[in-house]
């Protein structure tokens, strides 16, 4: 069985809850992920305030004028 041993949102570590590994086992979601549609239009930040992670997406400047 694969062990969960840490898990990022970004560049912010996150606790692994106990038990993630089999549950995650359990339920057949190991898989090959598929490659990542990278969204040109936007830019993402994901930022920590107060303990709490965030995702801010930002409207590139050169996609405005096309529009």
């Amino acid at each position: 069985m694969i062990k969960i041993t840490g898990i990022k949102v970004g560049n912010y570590p996150i606790k692994v809850p106990q038990g993630l590994s089999e549950l995650v086992h359990q339920a057949n979601a190991w898989a090959i992920p598929k490659e990542e549609k990278v969204d040109e239009e936007y830019h993402r930040q994901i930022v920590m305030d107060k303990g709490r992670l965030s995702t801010i997406l930002t409207r590139k400047e050169d996609f405005k004028k096309e529009a």
